[in-house]
């Protein structure tokens, strides 16, 4: 009774947010508005933001690359590396205990196929699979959370390879959004961001093209 209940609060939650994003209730979800919303906080504003940062990691809301960029601007590279990073680290955690413990049926109904493709992966070794989608960012955060929760791999070994492999992104995140604030064209941060997302997706289309070519 207790999978069937919760899966449907979880949903009903989610629908609430999307009805109030529609209406207009909630603030745009830009970095200006944001930023002033968080700041706002004033001496609670990095609890706050690790907080939403959680959320956003769980829910898919407001948009991740908006939240990841915004600890930057808000907090500079080094607390905002850490901020962002704490919160990639408790959404994940949260995400995956949600798959594991009590919406399992709910969560593999609708990742479908991609889950269970991951977790063919997971099994042989979940530790260095988790560990390099987080270095690469794909597949999606949120789908490495879950898929990880449906699948057998142990949570310490989820927990520590979400650790180490968030950093760099956090670092690299941040630090773009701290520069953002005083942009100068010349200063390669500003391009490392965009040049990890090609190469990324270049190694995922080629990863691809290599599988299908084995079949």
């Amino acid at each position: 009774m207790r999978k069937q209940i919760i899966p449907i609060f979880l949903l009903l939650g989610l629908a609430l947010l999307i009805v109030a994003w529609r209406q207009g209730w909630l603030p745009a979800w830009n970095l200006a508005t944001m930023r002033a919303f968080i700041l706002g906080f004033g001496s609670w504003a990095v609890l706050i933001y690790i907080l939403l940062m959680a959320i956003n990691t769980i829910t898919i809301m407001p948009p991740t690359m908006i939240m990841m960029v915004l600890s930057g601007i808000l907090f500079g590279p080094f607390v905002g590396s850490l901020a962002l990073w704490t919160g990639l680290l408790l959404g994940s955690m949260g995400a995956f205990l949600i798959a594991r413990l009590i919406a399992q049926d709910f969560i593999s109904a609708h990742l479908g196929g991609r889950a269970a493709q991951f977790n063919e992966r997971l099994k042989e070794n979940g530790f260095s699979v988790v560990f390099v989608a987080r270095l690469l960012g794909l597949p999606p955060y949120e789908l490495v959370n879950y898929a990880s929760g449906l699948s057998k791999i142990a949570f310490r070994d989820f927990l520590l390879a979400s650790m180490f492999g968030s950093i760099p992104g956090a670092i690299l995140f941040a630090t773009t959004g701290d520069r953002l604030l005083n942009p100068d064209l010349t200063d390669p941060v500003l391009y490392a961001l965009p040049a990890f997302v090609v190469i990324t997706f270049i190694v995922t289309r080629t990863v691809t093209w290599l599988k299908k070519r084995q079949h």
